[in-house]
């Protein structure tokens, strides 16, 4: 017979599974918001799972429901590139210019500049799980921390 074993030793394994799994809220789980949540999260693909990690990271759910509500809407977040450079280029390629303006632009263009610029703007937020944004409207700025 197959041993369940320990709560203790689920909760290990959902972890490993499950990188993002400490960033669940754990009070007040209802059995319906757990259904959703699990029933959305055996749905994803890998990317999906990271971004679903990196979007945890960032709105930092008060609830089980709030998590599952975030799951249901992941297409609503992509990982983009942490790079400024490249976050620059795609944001140019996006905007209709090809192979031939990029090159043109090389020598004249402060690409990194460009690039926080652009991911200020998208509201793009640095996690663990890679550079996320939320695609229906940015996410405020942040503000700088002070040192104290």
């Amino acid at each position: 017979m197959k041993s369940i074993g320990t709560q203790a030793e689920q909760a290990g394994t959902f972890d490993a599974w499950y990188p993002w799994a400490h960033l669940l809220p754990r009070d007040a789980i209802t059995l319906e918001d757990a259904n959703v949540l699990a029933e959305c999260v055996r749905g994803m693909t890998r990317e999906e799972l990271r971004v679903f990690g990196a979007v945890l990271e960032v709105e930092e759910p008060c609830s089980f429901h709030e998590a599952g509500t975030i799951a249901m809407d992941i297409y609503d977040y992509e990982l983009v590139d942490s790079s400024e450079r490249g976050y620059a280029i795609t944001a140019l390629r996006y905007a209709g210019a090809g192979d031939e303006i990029l090159e043109i632009l090389e020598g004249f263009t402060d690409f990194d500049a460009l690039g926080r610029s652009e991911m200020e703007a998208d509201g793009v937020r640095e996690t663990s799980f890679g550079s996320v944004k939320r695609l229906s409207a940015p996410w405020p700025q942040q503000e700088p921390e002070m040192d104290r």
